[in-house]
């Protein structure tokens, strides 16, 4: 009876993903990924509200695990000051551009962690607003990265991509002008597109949409 304890003990621990977790190595990447606020909320959460977080990353962090070199000049960007009156250019200036760690989800068998990212813009008037991105990575519970997914991207103008997490389900969806899509995580942790079509409606009222395009049950389910 006691072999048969253990055997059971053993399958239960290596159930979850159907594979046994091997554990990271680096105790960096497990400090950081631990560094991010957990997501308590079981609300859906929007991509665009998400980038808004305010936690930046010391800049080892952003140089080590986000742009991953040693060169200090990627956190910063090229800028100009422009005057609305004359609109001219009457200066010019380098700003820091820190990613931040804007999300952690305890998903019971694996993390979902999210943070940001910045492209550089030339610095022109017309043309001066840098891009920011975010990133979500499956982490296994061994702290391991399993895939990687960009939800958000947009500048101080507009939105470009964006969309919705369910942290009850782990679905994902997006919407890059009128092309929608629903991504789930499968068994082995990879983002899979599950639904897609092109025929959205332009807005940013996505859960309108869900519901336009009879997605909206699944995303909650």
């Amino acid at each position: 009876m006691r072999n048969l304890i253990i055997i059971l003990s053993a399958f239960i621990l290596n159930t979850g993903c159907g594979q046994t977790v091997t554990k990271n190595q680096d105790a960096r990447f497990i400090e950081f990924i631990n560094s991010f606020d957990e997501e308590k909320s079981k609300n859906i959460l929007k991509f665009s509200r998400v980038v808004q977080k305010d936690k930046p990353m010391t800049k080892e962090e952003a140089l080590r695990f986000v742009y991953h070199t040693d060169d200090t000049t990627v956190l910063y960007c090229p800028a100009v000051v422009f005057s609305m009156e004359t609109e001219k250019i009457t200066g010019y200036y380098e700003s820091l551009r820190m990613p931040d760690k804007s999300l952690l989800v305890d998903m019971q068998h694996y993390f979902l962690a999210g943070y940001t990212s910045f492209e550089c813009r030339a610095a022109n008037p017309s043309n001066f607003s840098d891009i920011q991105y975010l990133h979500l990575f499956i982490i296994n519970k061994g702290y391991e990265v399993q895939d990687s997914l960009t939800v958000y991207r947009g500048d101080a103008y507009e939105d470009m991509v964006s969309g919705l997490l369910n942290p009850q389900n782990g679905k994902i969806f997006t919407l890059e002008e009128s092309k929608s899509t629903m991504y789930v995580i499968n068994k082995d942790l990879k983002f899979e597109i599950e639904r897609e079509r092109n025929d959205a409606p332009i807005t940013n009222d996505f859960m309108k949409v869900l519901r336009i395009l009879g997605w909206e049950e699944y995303f909650l389910e």
